[in-house]
């Protein structure tokens, strides 16, 4: 016969267990950053010195810490911060990249900072 002890005992072991790992696993989830995103729109679709140049000054800004979306057009890039930053470097750069002739306007993804608020 099963003992009936050693079952209840191994059943509330398992749900400790994997109640734990529940939570770990949401708090896991709730902590985690999404990405962070700048947009930035061109004046023109750029030639590929300029696409070069401001490559250039971006990786000098966030530190190789980006990447250009695939869904990005020739005159308005998405750039993707894997690693987040905080809000006054993210402004800073936003400001730096709105000082360029060849940019129109350069702002954080919106829907992020609505996120970001709750």
């Amino acid at each position: 016969m099963i003992n009936r002890e050693k079952l209840t005992k191994s059943y509330m072991k398992l749900r400790i267990l994997t109640t734990g790992l529940s939570l770990l696993v949401i708090t896991s989830f709730l902590m985690a950053q999404p990405e962070q995103r700048i947009i930035i729109q061109f004046k023109q679709v750029l030639t590929q010195e300029d696409t070069k140049k401001i490559d250039r000054h971006l990786k000098n800004l966030l530190k190789n810490n980006y990447k250009v979306a695939d869904h990005s057009s020739e005159n308005r890039w998405i750039l993707i911060i894997p690693s987040p930053l905080p809000a006054d470097v993210i402004t800073n750069v936003i400001k730096n990249i709105n000082t360029d002739s060849r940019v129109q306007f350069a702002e954080s993804d919106q829907l992020l900072r609505i996120q970001q608020q709750f």
